[in-house]
């Protein structure tokens, strides 16, 4: 299974340029702006979805059917001045039957 933390933004460190950031993830799906008195701040957000684990699991007596767990990520990342701080992520997961 996909973790949060086996993707490209384990290659990403404290201070990258935004540009960086950009060549690694590529462009995120949203940018939200943060008020901040210090400085330019924003969040970087970004979704990935994911196969897991892929089974076949009896339904009922006889009906077999393929079970494939569906993961979903989201993953912030905090931007000061155009340049990488911190990040988080969200994990959720549900499963499929076909």
């Amino acid at each position: 299974m996909r973790t949060a933390t086996s993707g490209p933004e384990v290659t990403l460190q404290k201070g990258m340029t935004a540009e960086a950031v950009r060549g690694i993830m590529g462009e995120p799906a949203e940018i939200k702006p943060m008020k901040s008195p210090a400085a330019k701040a924003e969040i970087w957000v970004y979704h990935r979805t994911t196969r897991g684990r892929v089974q076949q699991v009896q339904l009922g007596t006889s009906d077999l059917r393929q079970q494939t767990e569906i993961i979903e990520e989201t993953i912030n990342l905090l931007m000061f001045d155009d340049k990488f701080f911190e990040q988080n992520h969200a994990v959720s997961s549900h499963l499929e039957y076909q």
